[in-house]
């Protein structure tokens, strides 16, 4: 049984792959959404030293 739970080294690369692009998907999101939340601030602090 502790053949068959081998992995082949193919399948380990695109596992391996996968889980590289996930890592950029997620990075590249929260990267926009850290910008979105700092335009937010910045523009609300600008909204209170205008007034």
């Amino acid at each position: 049984s502790s053949r068959s739970a081998a992995v082949p080294p193919a399948e380990c690369f695109r596992l391996l792959f996968r889980l590289f692009e996930l890592a950029i998907y997620s990075l590249y999101y929260y990267y926009n959404e850290y910008i979105k939340i700092i335009n937010c601030y910045s523009s609300n602090i600008m909204n209170i030293y205008t007034e």
